[in-house]
């Protein structure tokens, strides 16, 4: 049975979620429907310019905000395994799948393949003007790129020297055969499709769950 306490700790997971689990579920839904059009092949350039943005969103902050009381969490749920199931339950089991879900699309990927995500995040969009990877030229046809200065790479949580981004950089251009971009997101957007599609899933469940908790 749960404390007075822990009552009030459930009641405020399930009402702090709900005030962003509308902004996550379009996000990811969003994301989903970009993916679908890559791998479709008929994607625009903002679609691929999306993607990107969208798959690191996912990765990075997403993760972030599913994260917060995940130790309390898991013992919630363990301790109502016994028990009738309610609607909370469902939305933080859901929640912890989700999040599950999420990590296991980050660990598919490879190092060098996080950097690069997080280079075209930055690139797709607006850099700050001080701590950002800043692009200072297209690909060469070797496949190398300049970065301008060290950065803190948040997919990998490490703090990289530009010889170490551009060296990660080239080696996914090489692997991949081009130094197109565009051509990267659509390769990457259907291999990681199926994961993509079960997460839009859970996601969706999620949503249905925090409606009724």
């Amino acid at each position: 049975m749960l404390s007075e306490e822990e009552r009030k700790l459930v009641g405020d997971i399930v009402e702090w979620s709900g005030m962003s689990q509308k902004l996550v579920s379009n996000w990811i839904a969003s994301f989903a429907y970009t993916a679908e059009l890559l791998a479709a092949g008929t994607a625009s350039g903002n679609d691929i310019s999306a993607f990107w943005v969208k798959l690191y969103g996912c990765l990075d902050d997403t993760i972030d905000y599913l994260s917060e009381q995940e130790d309390f969490k898991k013992d919630l749920l363990q301790r109502a395994l016994d028990k009738p199931k309610t609607d909370w339950v469902e939305f933080i089991g859901t929640e912890l799948l989700l999040l599950g879900s999420l990590r296991e699309l980050h660990a598919s990927m490879s190092r060098d393949e996080l950097i690069l995500i997080e280079y075209e995040r930055h690139t797709q969009t607006h850099p700050k003007p001080f701590g950002m990877i800043k692009r200072s030229g297209q690909p060469r046809k070797d496949g190398t790129i300049s970065v301008k200065s060290d950065y803190k790479v948040q997919l990998l949580n490490e703090k990289l020297a530009t010889d170490e981004i551009n060296a990660a950089l080239s080696r996914v251009y090489k692997q991949s055969g081009t130094v197109d971009e565009n051509a990267i997101a659509v390769s990457l957007a259907t291999r990681l499709l199926p994961k993509i599609r079960h997460i839009a899933n859970v996601c969706e469940r999620w949503r249905a769950a925090g409606e009724g908790a």
